[in-house]
Formats: structure tokens, sequence, C-alpha cells
């Protein structure tokens, strides 16, 4: 976990391309929601349910495009000052394992703070574009 949202990102984007679930299990918070990039309305939601889900499906790859700095943002919405938002959107190109190129989809990733400063992953969504 890191303090630092874009690191945050980055390393959740390298654990999942790698398969490595134990890694990224510790960014997803404990109510992360994922959406299907092929199915924008049936989230999976709740950690354990992610990551049974990451671990029982054949794995698919996640590269986002550089275009500068991620464009990622901090808030703290509502009257708490404990609680902090971020936001990491952009375009990526998205393969599932089954089929045979990429395409090209948008996403957009929110992430908790928690009082110590660390990220997690509240929601993962994306669609094709």
């Amino acid at each position: 976990m890191s303090t630092d949202l874009g690191t945050t990102f980055l390393d959740a984007e390298r654990y999942f391309n790698a398969g490595d679930w134990d890694a990224l299990d510790p960014l997803l918070h404990s109510q992360v929601k994922m959406w299907h990039v092929d199915d924008r309305y049936a989230p999976i939601i709740g950690k354990a349910d992610v990551m049974t889900y990451l671990r029982t499906h054949p794995q698919s790859f996640f590269y986002h495009q550089p275009q500068g700095p991620l464009a990622s943002s901090a808030s703290a919405p509502g009257a708490s000052t404990v609680y902090q938002g971020g936001v990491v959107q952009g375009t990526a190109y998205w393969k599932d394992i089954a089929s045979a190129s990429p395409v090209l989809i948008r996403y957009v990733f929110t992430f908790d703070q928690d009082s110590s400063g660390q990220w997690t992953i509240r929601t993962l969504k994306g669609w094709i574009i």
C-alpha cells in the first residue's frame, strides 16, 4: 500500500497483469466493486468475491496508455476530515486471454484513503469504447 495515489494505481496494474493476486489483495478496499469490461451492469461486490473471481477466471491484461502524468485527483467529499477520495481514469488496452487482440477501453478507478494516508481501490470500472 502507498500514500501516493499514482503509485497505488501503477502497483495494482502491475500485480493484475502478473496475476499476483496476493500482492493485489491489500490494495483492494474491503467493499470494493469490480465491473466486467464487457458487462458494465453486474458488478462483483466485496473483496472476497472479487479475489475469488480473479483467482478462478482466465487472466486478462490491462495496459493504460501513458498520456503525460496520470489523470488523478484527490478530494475530501462530505464533511469528514478523515475520508479522502481519489480517482484515476483514462484509456487502456484490455485483452481477455481468449480474445485475438486487445480492445481500447475507458477506465475509472476510485480510491479511498484511510486515516494513515494509505490508498485502497474502491471501484474498478472499464468499458469498451
